[in-house]
């Protein structure tokens, strides 16, 4: 299209978008009219195309159409501003009270990126790629918009799925290294809803299908990268585009690949980082200098896989070189406990086999007095003889005998704050399993595993918390009731005689499996 032609056709469309139609039918199409035309305008434009385009830049941020409530015109008036940004870089084409108002609208549209594809989600790669590219996202900075900076990495970390193109995730990560890059000093706010969403994958993988690897190769890049890698990667100087720089703000001039960014962060934002890692890689990190050396005792997830442990222990011929092993793994937890010093934990997991009963017992009335969220015990790596399994007793839990409503001892707060149970190869009774699900306030999910001593089963009342119960293979257990419960899905695996199920308005699933018997 000849450059004539095309100036005349954003004459032309801006003065109508200066008095917009009233139906979002007719107006949708007038703004893909303009979205095209933008397309084909380059960078520095000449006087007379500036000209051509000075309709249609106004008419964008007129309240009619900035503050458009039809979502469909929303991401197409965002696109259209997108487009100006590049257009006019590295000079901002509109004020800054509009600037705020288009990134505002420009943000609001990456929520579409969590939807599988559509026309919305569409326009909205194009926006984001957009924004990557000529690095409009600094000017965010520049006005101080911290809060929508935050908005914008939250839907990012929301939006991380499998379906998405490499263009997608590398502009979403390149968006976000750039905008670390950018401060001077980085703070929690920033990057607390990163480390956030890594910290709970195991939640999203399980919720939306989000595979552990995509967040985790987002965040190794995010917290590594290089200046000279993120130039690699398209976010700084491109041959073909201009972008943006901060305008309000000195950069320091540093050699960023001399410059230990990592620690130089907030101690709560290492220990978040920390916690991400493997328990033992984590106590690794205190070689790196003295400051590391009081991070790690802070992680708020004790995650005690034996690992390595577990393939030698397979192999072993003597009872002797077993118990060694064994031996060596409870040192390496108590190790660990004695040096903590968080006031709380979010998950304790323990998987090895069935070490001294003495010690299980600490461990979890350490994981207790540390209000722990998540508490999973797998002691299944050895093959105990049946009746050998550990066996939870009222004791550990602080529960004292004989109460009608067995109250807990004050000393145990974790119950508090219990939202997983998971339990493999541990013995606990009916009276326990009731315990921990009537008296959690915020218990949503149990899983009792290989359990010898559950008999019977009773889970009734709407107060309580739990939503999803899965019990395998407790081939003593007789009996289930569960009534008038809130209850979203229930799993069972193994014989029962009697199941009964009634008044769940919530419950969406039931699983049984090797069923024997009915009532």
């Amino acid at each position: 299209m000849a450059s004539n032609e095309l100036e005349a056709q954003l004459l032309e469309i801006g003065n109508q978008l200066l008095e917009p139609p009233s139906t979002v039918e007719n107006l949708l199409p007038l703004l893909d009219r303009i979205e095209r035309c933008l397309f084909k305008v380059g960078q520095s434009p000449n006087k007379s195309m500036q000209a051509a385009l000075s309709p249609s830049q106004k008419a964008l941020v007129a309240e009619q159409l900035l503050r458009h409530s039809d979502p469909h015109v929303k991401v197409s008036v965002a696109s259209c501003i997108t487009e100006i940004t590049r257009i006019t870089a590295p000079d901002a084409p509109y004020d800054d009270d509009q600037m705020k108002e288009a990134f505002q609208l420009i943000v609001s549209t990456f929520e579409n990126l969590q939807n599988k594809p559509s026309r919305s989600y569409t326009k909205t790669t194009y926006i984001l790629e957009t924004v990557a590219r000529v690095r409009s996202c600094v000017l965010m900075l520049d006005l101080e918009c911290d809060e929508l900076i935050v908005e914008m990495f939250q839907h990012f970390l929301k939006a991380i799925r499998g379906y998405h193109p490499m263009s997608v995730i590398s502009s979403m990560e390149n968006i976000i290294t750039l905008v670390i890059e950018e401060c001077e000093d980085v703070s929690c706010q920033l990057l607390a809803p990163l480390l956030a969403s890594v910290k709970n994958v195991e939640e999203e993988v399980e919720t939306h299908g989000i595979a552990v690897a995509d967040y985790s190769k987002v965040v190794a890049s995010i917290c590594s990268e290089s200046a000279s890698d993120t130039e690699k990667n398209g976010v700084h100087d491109d041959k073909d585009m201009g972008g943006y720089n901060l305008r309000g703000r000195k950069k320091k001039d540093v050699d960023l690949n001399m410059f230990d960014r990592i620690s130089g962060l907030p101690d709560e934002i290492l220990t978040s980082i920390l916690s991400l890692l493997p328990l033992r890689e984590a106590q690794a990190t205190r070689i790196l200098s003295r400051k590391w050396q009081h991070v790690w005792p802070y992680c708020t997830t004790l995650n005690f896989d034996a690992g390595r442990q577990l393939i030698t222990f397979g192999k072993l011929q003597f009872d002797w070189e077993r118990e060694l092993v064994l031996l060596m793994y409870v040192d390496w937890v108590d190790s660990v406990l004695k040096q903590h010093k968080a006031p709380n934990i979010e998950r304790f997991r323990v998987a090895f086999g069935h070490g001294p009963r003495s010690c299980i017992d600490d461990w979890i009335q350490f994981a207790m007095r540390k209000g722990v969220q998540i508490l999973e015990m797998d002691l299944s790596a050895i093959l105990h003889p049946r009746g050998l399994h550990y066996k939870l007793s009222n004791e550990v839990l602080g529960i004292r005998e004989f109460s009608t409503f067995k109250a807990l001892c004050s000393e145990y707060n974790g119950f508090k704050f219990l939202k997983v149970l998971d339990f493999n190869c541990v013995d606990l009774d009916q009276d326990i399993l009731e315990y921990f699900i009537y008296n959690c306030p915020v218990l949503e999910r149990v899983a009792v595993c290989d359990s010898s001593l559950l008999i019977n089963l009773r889970v009734v009342g709407q107060s309580i918390a739990l939503k999803y119960l899965m019990i395998h293979r407790c081939r003593n257990l007789k009996s289930v009731e569960i009534c008038e419960a809130n209850l979203i899905s229930f799993t069972y695996g193994g014989e029962l005689e009697k199941l009964l199920l009634r008044n769940l308005p919530l419950l969406v699933e039931v699983s049984l499996s090797e069923w024997k018997g009915w009532s």
